[in-house]
């Protein structure tokens, strides 16, 4: 799945001096600008992660006492957040840098069998560490609960005004069924939340580029309690045997309609994509992502 480059300005100049007085000896910044909510300069080895506005500053308190707490007990590398503020931008964050490439499908595909098991049997290790960690404890931090049956309602609701009149009927009916499937599932069969990252998705995934090793899970700014199978949402875009050595790896027992619930996660991805570019009114996007969406679907019943 092609990712949508973020198209809105930040201020380079601003972030650039405030890296600068960190790192007075720094002589190239590579940005990473893909984040809907933060950007990510690079600088001696340290990592910068500003908000791209003041409403997102809040969220950077939150996340580095929850990695504080969760670094402890957790199977690979995740990022050490030393948090600052700026008159102008409110927090910011900086960590040493993970050194690692994300784990797109053609790396995923590319590795032997071996490789492959061992990165996805990690990654469920890291999902049954972060979901065992305590739900009280995360609370008090400031984490909160998401993801309701109220949420997917009004959420169904708002993607029949924003991404329906793009779409043609047999997209707008498996839309429909999708959403009251899961609706009826989550209604009828209540779920145990968990503490979850809520994005897991190749760029979070960092992957040693020689050994192919699993180091690093990035960006927890998203960080919540809910549905634990949002976090294996993605995961069968690998394979199904990803998916399969991922459950092994998590190692803890899912109840009846986990899976089916994983599913319905993954399938709204790419409705949500369009809804983004729709939202946005990329028109180049919005023809990607519709293209997307009628590739999904007619591949779902074929």
């Amino acid at each position: 799945m092609t990712k949508q480059i973020h198209r809105a300005p930040f201020d380079t100049a601003l972030f650039t001096s405030i890296i600068g007085s960190n790192e007075p000896n720094a002589v190239d910044i590579h940005w990473l600008e893909d984040g809907w909510d933060f950007v990510v300069g690079i600088a001696c080895k340290n990592a910068y992660r500003f908000p791209r506005s003041k409403v997102y500053e809040h969220k950077l308190p939150v996340e580095a006492a929850f990695l504080k707490q969760f670094k402890e007990n957790c199977p690979v590398q995740v990022p050490d957040l030393k948090l600052h503020t700026h008159p102008q931008i409110g927090n910011y964050a900086a960590y040493p840098f993970i050194e690692g490439v994300p784990c797109s499908r053609k790396l995923v595909a590319s590795c032997g069998e071996k490789d492959r098991n061992a990165i996805a049997h990690t990654l469920g290790a890291f999902l049954r560490a972060l979901h065992t960690f305590p739900v009280e404890q995360a609370q008090s931090i400031g984490i909160t609960k998401s993801m309701t049956v109220l949420f997917w309602k009004e959420k169904y609701e708002k993607l029949q005004k924003t991404v329906f009149p793009y779409v043609k009927s047999s997209q707008q009916n498996w839309i429909n069924d999708i959403f009251a499937q899961f609706i009826e599932i989550i209604e009828n069969n209540p779920v145990k939340n968990t503490v979850i990252h809520s994005d897991i998705m190749p760029e979070h995934i960092l992957i040693d580029q020689n050994t192919h090793a699993l180091v690093g899970i990035i960006d927890f700014g998203d960080v919540t309690i809910a549905d634990p199978a949002y976090d294996f949402g993605f995961l069968h875009k690998y394979g199904a045997d990803f998916l399969s050595q991922a459950y092994k790896g998590y190692g803890r027992g899912v109840d009846k309609t986990f899976d089916t619930r994983r599913q319905f996660y993954e399938d709204r991805l790419v409705v949500s994509n369009l809804e983004h570019a729709v939202l946005v009114q990329d028109t180049i996007w919005i023809e990607r992502r519709i293209h997307e969406l009628e590739k999904y679907v007619s591949a779902v019943h074929t």
